[in-house]
């Protein structure tokens, strides 16, 4: 049961960082789509991305900024779920999160996303 939590958790993650937002209408006037913002993840931007604070809802619960739930790797961004080392903590598991909240404002469009998910193990 706590594998598939994990991994309703990351999928979590990644529908929060889609619906914080996309560009206004997104269309040129020949009605194809026009790249409005990309990020490659050289680095976490801190003026694009926030870590994911814990907070009330169950997936959120789970969100930390420990650096170990972080990585970039080829320009992907690597978020993490793993064993909380923090044996205080209430929570047997950790993951990473982003969300452009209150740094980047979109309305309308269409929002791309590349993202695999690997089972836990």
């Amino acid at each position: 049961m706590m594998k598939m939590t994990h991994i309703i958790s990351i999928f979590a993650v990644m529908v929060a960082v889609l619906l914080s937002g996309c560009a206004d209408n997104g269309k040129n006037s020949n009605g194809e789509w026009v790249l409005a913002w990309e990020d490659d993840f050289s680095t976490i931007d801190s003026a694009s991305w926030s870590k994911i604070p814990r907070w009330h809802p169950e997936w959120a619960q789970k969100m930390s900024d420990n650096p170990m739930c972080y990585g970039i790797r080829d320009g992907n961004l690597i978020l993490r779920g793993v064993v909380n080392p923090d044996m205080a903590d209430s929570v047997d598991y950790i993951t990473g999160g982003l969300y452009t909240k209150g740094k980047r404002a979109f309305h309308g469009g269409k929002i791309e996303v590349r993202a695999r998910l690997q089972g836990a193990k």
